[in-house]
């Protein structure tokens, strides 16, 4: 529609008329409504609040988020090795005095055995993260127990000598997805399904300094922090052990040496 205007000119001009009916206006009001609540999902899927992590403790006490500790310790934990950056990645941790348990992938092993080695002459850790980089929840369970066991023997290769005690068996599922079989499956096979309270979704959000930025807020005595084998997380390393272990005298382990000086078997953060 188009109305006349009259101007200071004493000129009259024709112009558009915008009409918004109630409809339009209750249709822009739901979209800012619902792009503020996807934002608010985002924004706490990132910052994982302390209550979010905490209830699902409390519903899967048999999964390892951190550990209630006096002393300053985190473990670092790495995902998805071993690659072409591991071996840069370890440089880093030797040169901060710091350990990791690497999370690999029975797909990644050949043609790098050498850096299993080497993760393990510096008393690194190695876990059990199934064969592909894959959901592992999708796995049937006769096939989660084969890619399971078929990882961990050639793991065990690889160590000083087999690991008997079940709670240092380290087992993290593709994705983070598992459910109530796959924790019976683990549970039989002497497996502790590891995740962790600092996720810095590296794989989504590769930006060193917002990886570092993330990681220091959320650091406390007994976390488990959450990396992956890329590059931007290499890139980031250094700056994150220099914070923590430099300047705030933290000291970066093992999951292993995290749960060895657990102070109660009650899982908080």
């Amino acid at each position: 529609m188009l109305r006349h205007v009259h101007t200071n000119r004493h000129r009259w001009i024709r112009c558009p008329e915008f009409n918004i009916s109630a409809g339009w206006l209750v249709f822009y009001f739901l979209m800012i409504c619902i792009f503020f609540t996807a934002s608010l999902i985002g924004l706490s899927i990132f910052l994982q609040p302390q209550f979010a992590v905490n209830f699902l403790a409390s519903k899967f006490p048999k999964v390892l988020f951190s550990v209630e500790t006096d002393e300053k310790i985190i473990a670092l934990t790495i995902d998805d090795s071993p690659s072409a950056n591991t071996e840069r990645i370890l440089e880093i941790l030797a040169a901060h005095n710091s350990r990791a348990t690497f999370f690999i992938l029975g797909s990644r092993i050949d043609g790098r055995e050498h850096i299993l080695q080497s993760m393990l002459r510096a008393k690194h850790e190695l876990g059990n993260h199934l064969v592909n980089d894959q959901p592992s929840i999708d796995l049937g369970e006769e096939e989660f127990r084969k890619q399971l066991m078929s990882v961990e023997k050639r793991l065990e290769r690889f160590r000083d000598r087999p690991r008997q005690i079940a709670s240092s068996r380290w087992f993290r599922p593709g994705s983070a997805y598992f459910n109530a079989k796959m924790l019976n499956n683990l549970d039989d096979l002497g497996f502790q399904l590891v995740l962790g309270n600092v996720y810095p979704s590296d794989p989504q959000l590769p930006y060193p300094a917002l990886i570092k930025a993330h990681i220091i807020a959320r650091a406390r005595p007994g976390a488990i922090i959450v990396l992956h084998d890329l590059k931007t997380t290499a890139d980031a390393l250094d700056d994150i052990l220099t914070e923590l272990v430099d300047n705030r005298g933290y000291k970066v382990v093992t999951l292993s040496e995290l749960t060895a000086n657990e102070t109660t078997s009650e899982v908080t953060f």
